[in-house]
C-alpha cells in the first residue's frame, strides 16, 4: 500500500472516532451548562413575560361564546358557599387562574388594578381555581395582593373550559358570554374598561 493511500486509512480510522468523541463531550457540557441554567431558574418560579391588551369586539361585531350555566356552587377562601347564582344580572369578569402559573401570576396585578379601577361600577370580578383555600391564602399574603378569588370543588362548566390557563371570560347580564380569551394580557386597560361598562 502506498504510504499516502495507508496515511488516509489511518487518519479515518483515528478521524471518526475522535469526531464522535468530539460530539458527546460537547454534548456532554451542553447538558450540564442547560441543567444549570435549570438549577439557577428554579428559584424563580415566574419569568417575566410581556403584556399587551387584549382586543374586545365592537358592539355590532359581538359573537356569543356561550350561555352561563348560573347552577355553580363556589367556595370562598373561607369556606362560605358561593351560588354562582349570585351574580346573575350583573356582568362578570371571569379569571380561571393557577398559582403555578407563570402567565397567570404575571397578569394579577392587572387584574388587581382593573379591580380597584372599577369599584363604583356594578360589575363582578372573579378569579376562579381548584387550588386548596390554604395554598391560594399563601400565595395572595407573598404577593400582597387583594383579589377577590374563588375556589371551585368541582371541574369548571363546560362554557368556562378551556385548552390552558389562564382564560378571562365576559358575562354580560343576561348570561351571555361575549368575550372569552385564553392566555395572559394587560387587563388594566382603557379598552377593557370601556367594554365592561359598556354591557352593564
Amino acid at each position: 500500500m502506498k504510504p499516502q493511500v495507508k496515511g488516509v486509512w489511518v487518519g479515518v480510522a483515528i478521524g471518526i472516532p475522535a469526531g464522535i468523541v468530539l460530539t458527546l463531550v460537547v454534548g456532554l457540557v451542553g447538558v450540564l451548562a442547560i441543567g444549570s441554567w435549570m438549577q439557577s431558574q428554579a428559584g424563580r418560579r415566574h419569568l417575566p413575560v410581556p403584556l399587551f391588551g387584549a382586543e374586545f369586539p365592537e358592539e355590532g361585531r359581538r359573537i356569543v361564546h356561550g350561555r352561563t350555566d348560573y347552577d355553580w356552587t363556589l367556595r370562598t377562601l373561607d369556606g362560605e358557599q358561593a351560588p354562582f347564582a349570585e351574580f346573575r344580572g350583573r356582568t362578570v369578569f371571569l379569571n380561571v387562574w393557577a398559582t403555578w402559573c407563570g402567565p397567570c401570576v404575571t397578569e394579577l396585578p392587572s387584574i388587581e388594578r382593573l379591580h380597584r379601577s372599577m369599584a363604583d361600577d356594578d360589575i363582578a370580578v372573579l378569579l376562579v381555581t381548584d387550588e386548596s383555600a390554604d395554598t391560594v391564602r399563601d400565595f395572595l399574603a407573598s404577593k400582597n395582593l387583594g383579589l377577590p378569588v374563588y375556589i371551585t370543588p368541582q371541574e369548571v362548566p363546560a362554557e368556562f373550559a378551556s385548552p390552558g390557563i389562564p382564560a378571562t371570560f365576559v358575562v354580560d347580564p343576561d348570561g351571555l358570554i361575549l368575550f372569552k380569551h385564553v392566555g395572559a394580557a394587560d387587563w388594566d386597560d382603557d379598552a377593557c374598561r370601556k367594554f365592561l361598562r359598556s354591557l352593564s
